[in-house]
């Protein structure tokens, strides 16, 4: 028994030296060089990426100090740097094949997140690429009182966003239970604090509040190109949302109040959002929208409002409001909500007096809408059925030229690329437009009631295009150079070309006393054919052009100069027309029309001719009154002459008796 027992003592005067022996050694510099390697080494085994400490400190047995941490990629980039970092603990966890870290200290933490070009951000892409098998581990590591302080930039191409973050935890690691007391996120504008608790089985409940002053710099952020909305971003906001999971449950809830939002040209004085998370992919929400201004491509709307709610299968439209012009449009809908995307969606809107911005001016709409959108899989398909409609299109309708659309070849963008067009290739819309009544198109320059039949198509993204016929039916009527004809006869049929070209077949007359003219306009709408004849067939083509342009069989114009201000729409095809086919080769150099603001009530006809280079002779019929308070000539020949470099002479007499002559001298730099 003595010798058994000798035999124990030195047993454990043999551990206790090599233990002291063992906290000598880890405590040498060489002990701690080698704790060092060892770290580093097995954090490398297990990351995408190597680790790099600059100083191994604390006795080792309990407490554990690292200065100059750092985490890099596989690039060698720094996305980690901490200044200080302590921890306390116990050895004899380990023999539990567990970690307890009490008492722990981060200060000077430095997170730089970055996206890189596949689109992966850089800190979740190192955990991301764990190498298969160390994952799994029998060790736990559980946590106690923690603080940590520092900053964290996030970085999307040349935008750069400074957060702020301050943690404070406290842990119970009896019980496995982990206390979030409080994390502040600040970034320029932005306060986010929250607070939360995790349990054991990953069950854990979070509540944050948000406060936003300006939210430009988070804008720019989210923003993935300049022409983004969000890149604009700005106003006031604030919020609360709560997360829990409870026994592998999932609840969440969301509520965001902003005041004088903007993203983009788009401001709203008042946006109310709420959503609702129970479960089992059950959302609910509701969102309440007031915009003082909407812009679209061509100018602004006036204001709009929106009241949706968010049911997990249905979208409600409760009322929506668009005011533009002097009128608006309002109406109300839902969709069906299938695997997560809208099924079937249904649309009812009435417009009173709306304007629509065009490239040419404002049309006013009147009409009932109902909008009717199945998915196809590939994309949508329905029907727009227009009830009661009436467009009332501007002034000179077609007078400013359509411009060309696509990538602009002669802009050089310097810097960075310009913003890519989003297009949507497996997106497949056809839409029957249908009209339950006769489409009434009115402007001052003609007026016809439109029946018929189209289909929109956007397929793959590549544009949309138009399939039907337009025709006009009885009763309508079109001033051409202040003159009143009746359409006989106007159809437009669409085929599906790109771009929008469709075919025409347009016939005018006007009943005169010795015949009825009539205008016909053949061909497509990029190229139209015009056509005059009489009946009887008693005039011959250039009788039929001076009496489309001035009334008068014997007054024989030329091609020339024709007031585009004074024509359009359908009166413009006509006049283009006119110049191109029918004007060529008749004996005269200068046909010009004018027209007052009022209308044609006061068209002003110029019919020229240039005796020689330095002589211009030219008769002027001036239709109705143009100045009511004092004589004037109804008609008027005038003679111009440059007899010299600088001067002119021009002399005008009509049958009012009012003539002139008037000497200009022309001064050149």
């Amino acid at each position: 028994m003595r010798a058994l027992a000798w035999m124990l003592i030195g047993m454990v005067a043999t551990l206790m030296m090599l233990a002291m022996a063992g906290v000598y050694v880890a405590r040498s510099s060489w002990g701690r060089q080698r704790v060092k390697r060892v770290i580093e080494r097995s954090v490398d085994e297990r990351l995408d990426g190597t680790l790099h400490l600059e100083q191994v400190g604390g006795d080792l047995t309990s407490q554990l100090v690292l200065d100059g941490v750092e985490l890099r990629d596989r690039e060698g980039h720094t996305v980690v740097r901490i200044k200080h970092l302590s921890a306390r603990y116990r050895l004899g966890d380990l023999a539990r094949h567990r970690l307890v870290l009490d008492e722990i200290a981060i200060d000077g933490a430095e997170v730089h997140l970055q996206r890189g070009r596949e689109g992966r951000w850089n800190l979740p892409a190192m955990f991301d690429s764990l190498p298969a098998g160390t994952s799994d581990s029998p060790w736990r590591v559980l946590i106690g009182k923690g603080r940590a302080q520092g900053h964290v930039t996030v970085q999307e191409g040349r935008i750069e966003l400074p957060i702020q973050v301050a943690i404070r935890l406290h842990g119970e690691p009896h019980s496995d239970r982990l206390s979030l007391e409080e994390a502040v996120l600040s970034a320029p504008g932005v306060r986010l604090t929250a607070q939360g608790t995790w349990a054991p089985h990953s069950d854990f409940a979070l509540t944050a509040e948000l406060v936003g002053t300006d939210l430009s710099q988070i804008g720019a952020l989210v923003s993935r190109t300049a022409s983004d909305g969000w890149q604009g971003l700005r106003g006031q906001v604030k919020g609360q949302g709560r997360l829990a999971r409870n026994r592998g449950r999932l609840r969440g809830e969301i509520d965001l109040e902003g005041e004088g939002v903007q993203a983009g040209p788009v401001r709203s004085s008042a946006v109310h959002l709420h959503l609702q998370y129970d479960g089992e992919s059950q959302l609910r929400g509701k969102l309440r929208l007031s915009v003082p201004s909407w812009p679209t491509p061509y100018g602004r709307w006036g204001a709009l409002r929106l009241d949706a709610r968010l049911e997990p299968d249905r979208l409600w439209i409760d009322g929506f409001t668009a005011a533009s012009g002097r009128g608006q449009i309002t109406g109300r809908g839902e969709a069906r909500i299938e695997d997560g995307g809208l099924n079937r969606m249904e649309l009812r809107a009435e417009a009173e007096h709306f304007s629509v911005i065009t490239p040419a001016g404002a049309v006013e709409v009147e009409a009932r809408l109902r909008l009717t959108l199945v998915h196809t899989g590939d994309g949508y398909a329905g029907t727009l059925r227009v009830a009661e409609g009436k467009l009332r299109l501007p002034d000179q309708w077609g007078h400013r030229a359509l411009q060309p659309l696509g990538s602009l070849e002669d802009l050089l963008f310097v810097g960075q690329s310009p913003s890519p067009v989003v297009a949507h290739p497996d997106r497949h819309i056809a839409v029957a437009i249908a009209f339950g009544d006769p489409l009434l198109v009115h402007t001052r320059e003609f007026e016809a009631r439109i029946g018929g039949s189209l289909e929109l198509t956007a397929p793959q993204g590549r544009g949309f295009s138009l399939v039907g016929t337009l025709e006009s039916l009885s009763g309508g009527w079109a001033d051409l150079l202040g003159r009143r004809f009746t359409i006989e006869r106007a159809r437009l049929d669409f085929a599906g070309e790109r771009p929008i070209n469709p075919g025409i077949d347009i016939r005018l007359v006007r009943h005169l006393h010795e015949a009825d003219l009539w205008v016909g306009l053949f061909g497509t709408l990029r190229a139209p054919q015009l056509e005059l004849s009489s009946e009887p067939p008693r005039y011959d083509r250039a009788e039929l052009v001076s009496l489309l342009v001035s009334g008068e069989p014997n007054r024989p114009v030329s091609e020339g100069s024709l007031d585009s201000a004074a024509v359009a729409s359908l009166p413009g095809l006509i006049v283009s027309a006119l110049k191109e086919q029918l004007l060529p080769g008749l004996p005269i150099d200068v046909l010009r029309v004018e027209s007052s603001a009022e209308g044609f009530s006061t068209t002003r006809v110029e019919v020229g001719k240039y005796l020689s280079s330095r002589i211009y002779l030219s008769y002027t019929h001036q239709f109705g009154v143009a100045n009511p308070l004092g004589p004037q000539n109804s008609n008027q020949a005038t003679i111009e002459w440059r007899f010299a470099r600088q001067l002119r002479l021009d002399t005008t007499f009509g049958d009012a008796g009012i003539g002139s002559a008037d000497l200009y001298f022309t001064l050149r730099r």
